[in-house]
């Protein structure tokens, strides 16, 4: 069989051959394009970040880890002391008329007040933690007794753990639990006994 006879015999198959091989070269030549592309991003992606922002992102870090800084940390303490303090004179308002303490500075006890301080031994309560509240008033070298009512309205009732331990908390919660009056109300009563022992030991003119 001469050449020509099998070309002319063989053409569909040859043509197809020819025809697969040039649709097959553009393609792979595509994806050897593409897997060198594809390789350049795997060894520029193993060098990052590079020496000189791998300084800065571990400056960015630190940063991050150091956030809130001490100064603004104790600003977003002062603001939810705040708001917790808020909150609580909202319920106190709307749940009951708080008749326990007479607002004129100083501050002292209704007769109301000086019921549920009897009945519920508050004083021996100020009495038994007063090494913990007398350490933390010293510690906020708060001198003036308007700025120490304040001080210990506020405190008293939003971070009670300063004043007494979890135990006395948690008795002192029980206390307004069961004598149906606001927290905030005991917390008010235990101020005025407190402030009484604090403005004596410490010479502090309250008739100012």
């Amino acid at each position: 069989m001469d050449l020509n006879t099998f070309l002319s015999n063989n053409f569909p198959v040859i043509a197809a051959i020819f025809g697969t091989i040039i649709i097959a070269v553009p393609v792979i030549w595509r994806v050897a394009k593409y897997y060198n592309s594809l390789e350049s991003v795997k060894i520029k992606v193993k060098e990052l970040p590079c020496t000189e922002h791998s300084k800065e992102l571990s400056d960015v870090k630190i940063k991050v880890k150091e956030l809130p800084c001490a100064e603004h940390s104790k600003e977003i303490s002062d603001v939810k002391t705040d708001i917790s303090f808020i909150r609580g004179a909202f319920e106190t308002i709307l749940g009951i008329k708080d008749n326990s303490v007479i607002k004129n500075s100083p501050l002292t006890l209704t007769e109301i007040g000086k019921s549920i301080a009897k009945e519920h031994n508050l004083i021996e309560k100020v009495n038994e933690n007063w090494d913990l509240i007398n350490n933390y008033l010293k510690e906020s070298n708060i001198k003036h007794p308007y700025d120490l009512e304040r001080f210990c309205l506020e405190r008293t009732y939003t971070t009670p753990e300063k004043f007494f331990s979890a135990n006395e908390i948690d008795n002192l919660k029980t206390i307004a639990y069961k004598s149906n009056n606001h927290f905030m109300t005991i917390t008010r009563i235990l101020t005025v006994l407190i402030l009484e022992r604090y403005f004596a030991e410490n010479n502090i003119e309250t008739n100012l």
